[in-house]
């Protein structure tokens, strides 16, 4: 008898105790905190920017030679401006750049450009400078509304988005989220946003595209 009762009670603990016999009650499994953006969850860590140009692919980093911080300054006012309009729009741009510091040379910018009105807050020149979604490329005719990419290559010279066409199916930007700054970060920009691009940039008569840009960056208010 007595190894019955033993037998009884080591089964019922190996259901219950061990495996749970399949229960409702099953504590679901823990999110993994750190999970990057790749399974969609965004988070502050990791910040890059990775893109092909023409037949190379350029690599930054966050910390490692470079790094990631943003930029915020009003560059006049709109076409709409009216000197009786107490409600005046000026062009706000944000720039999120990769850089050495000490050099100009394979510095990387993405300015977003928009109208924003006399008065806004905070809240509102981030609801209105990045709502994610697709951004179309400012022009030199157009500047704006959109999106200019500018960089630096390894002799320094310039090349920007805005200096030619960038309306064709080689030309596309996404920002997919934006999140804030983790405490402590606010010296390299209010917010880290997330996205992909592709484009042409022109410097002159040349131009250089880029394919499968992706970034993960700081951007907004300083």
């Amino acid at each position: 008898m007595r190894n019955l009762y033993f037998t009884l009670f080591f089964a019922v603990s190996l259901c219950f105790g061990l495996v749970g016999c399949n229960s409702d009650d099953d504590v679901p499994p823990k999110r993994n905190s750190l999970s990057g953006d790749t399974n969609n969850i965004f988070i502050p860590k990791d910040l890059f920017l990775r893109f092909n140009l023409d037949d190379t692919t350029k690599f930054y980093e966050h910390g490692y030679t470079v790094i990631s911080e943003s930029r915020a300054y009003r560059n006049g006012y709109c076409d709409t401006f009216n000197l009786q309009d107490s409600l005046a729009s000026f062009i706000q741009v944000e720039t999120g750049v990769f850089h050495d510091p000490s050099t100009r040379n394979r510095a990387f910018y993405i300015d977003f450009i928009n109208c924003i009105p006399q008065g806004s807050t905070e809240e509102e020149i981030k609801e209105m400078m990045f709502d994610p979604g697709n951004y179309d490329y400012v022009t030199d005719n157009n500047k704006t509304g959109g999106i200019r990419i500018r960089y630096y290559d390894n002799e320094g010279n310039l090349w920007t988005t805005s200096s030619g066409p960038n309306s064709g199916s080689y030309s596309d930007f996404m920002l997919s989220a934006i999140i804030d700054s983790p405490e402590g970060d606010e010296r390299f920009g209010n917010y880290i946003m997330f996205g992909e691009f592709s484009c042409r940039l022109y410097r002159g008569g040349n131009s250089m595209t880029i394919t499968k840009g992706r970034y993960k960056m700081y951007i907004g208010g300083l």
